[in-house]
This record gives C-alpha cells, sequence and structure tokens, in this order.
C-alpha cells in the first residue's frame, strides 16, 4: 500500500511540475505532510465561509486525528526489542578494574 501512494503522489501537480522541470522530486513525507495541510486549510476556508457553529467545531475535533496523525518515534529505540545482550569483552574488562 506505501509503494502504491508513493507511485500515485508522482502524479500529484507539484511533482509533476519539478519532475517536468528536470528537478529533484519531493520527498513522499513532506508532500504527504503538504496535502495534509492543505486539507486542513480548506476545511478551515469551508469552515469559515459558512459559519462557524458548535457542530462545525466538534467535526474539526473528530476529523483532526485523519487529518495530521502521529506517527511513532524510531529514533528512540522505545519499539525495538533486542536479544539477549552482553557487555563486550573489553567493557568487561574496564569494569572489573573499576570495581
Amino acid at each position: 500500500m506505501s509503494l502504491l501512494l508513493d507511485h500515485a503522489l508522482f502524479f500529484h501537480h507539484h511533482q509533476k511540475a519539478r519532475l517536468e522541470n528536470k528537478l529533484p522530486a519531493w520527498s513522499v513525507g513532506s508532500l504527504s505532510q503538504r496535502i495534509h495541510t492543505e486539507a486542513l486549510v480548506q476545511f478551515v476556508q469551508d469552515f469559515c465561509d459558512n459559519g462557524i457553529s458548535e457542530q462545525k467545531l466538534n467535526e474539526l475535533k473528530e476529523r483532526i486525528d485523519n487529518i495530521i496523525p502521529f506517527n511513532p518515534s524510531t529514533k528512540h529505540m522505545s519499539s525495538r526489542i533486542f536479544p539477549q545482550m552482553k557487555p563486550a569483552p573489553s567493557l568487561e574488562h574496564f569494569q572489573k578494574k573499576v570495581a
């Protein structure tokens, strides 16, 4: 599915313009963020054009997770499972000297 999305983004008007002008393509992440932001701006514009009601505000709150989702971090190693790990031999030697 991810590969299909990557392929579909080649046909986005911003991406096509870059490729036709022989410029480097935008990254998939930045292009998808741009699309999400454009959707949010369009929603807010529709929201303002049609008047603000409590029902519409609640609708925005319900949709915000779909528009700008949270992604788990891969930088902090929190979701990784490691096998039983032992210190390197040089570290074992160092620990004996300190103790």
